[in-house]
């Protein structure tokens, strides 16, 4: 209850307010958020098959790191049968002895190569295991077989699959539909709150009643978030700046690969 300043009389106020945002602010803000939560499944998605990327990689190394070690080994093997043949044919006068040192040299080359070859598949092994996410794990062999399917794509329908239908195209779509409703919700948080209001006044010595109703708006003067604005359309711009550079560097070692 309060008292009025006319006539100093009691009253009890009941009253309502409802604040109306002009410019739809909160549904440019549910709009960007949808934006960001398909960017979050695109970043996943990209995520995802960048891990697949990088374990078959890894295992492709391994396994050639493998068979280079076995490749290794049959030659380390082929250089002393190769050796013993000399010293028998040396025992029988067929050969001179430099011949023999000869089979030698290639003997210690050999194993020179076997020991180079399992520090490179010693260090594929500790690649794979960190791709596969465990550094600690030891990986003493792989067993597989690297079958690269035939891929009958001209350059133009990759390229055009890599643009529109693939996850790197889904997170540039979204990257741009996220800054473009950072701008959109900018640009409707320039519009003034209006409120509307309504209160219901009982005078209790004389038992009137009255309604009020009233509408509040306030109107900017000097500033419609004008900075706001700015700063969004320029995180759009760098946005498709960045979008550009991805897509150019994404399509370029995409010809390379050719």
């Amino acid at each position: 209850s309060e008292r009025d300043n006319g006539g100093d009389q009691a009253q009890d106020v009941i009253g309502l307010s409802y604040p109306v945002p002009l410019g739809n602010p909160r549904g440019a803000a549910m709009a960007r958020a949808e934006e960001e939560v398909r960017l979050a499944e695109a970043e996943w998605e990209v995520a995802r098959r960048e891990l697949r990327t990088g374990v078959a990689r890894a295992f492709a190394d391994a396994l050639f790191a493998q068979e280079g070690v076995a490749l290794a080994r049959r030659e380390q093997e082929i250089s002393q049968r190769l050796h013993e043949l000399a010293n028998t044919r040396l025992t029988a006068g067929d050969i001179a002895e430099r011949e023999v040192v000869r089979a030698e040299v290639d003997i210690g080359r050999a194993s020179i190569r076997v020991l180079d070859v399992e520090s490179v598949r010693d260090q594929a092994m500790l690649g794979l295991a960190a791709a596969i996410g465990d550094r600690k794990l030891r990986i003493g062999a792989v067993k597989g077989d690297i079958a690269l399917p035939a891929i009958d794509l001209r350059h133009e329908d990759l390229e055009l699959l890599i643009l529109e239908d693939s996850p790197l195209a889904r997170r540039w779509a979204a990257q741009r539909a996220v800054a473009l409703g950072q701008v959109r919700e900018a640009e409707a948080a320039k519009w003034p709150l209006l409120t509307l209001g309504a209160a219901y006044r009982r005078y209790r010595e004389t038992d009137q009643t009255t309604w009020d109703l009233g509408v509040d708006l306030q109107l900017p003067i000097f500033d419609w978030n004008s900075g706001g604005i700015e700063a969004a359309r320029s995180g759009l711009a760098q946005t498709e700046r960045l979008i550009l550079a991805e897509v150019t560097r994404t399509l370029t070692e995409m010809e390379a690969c050719l």
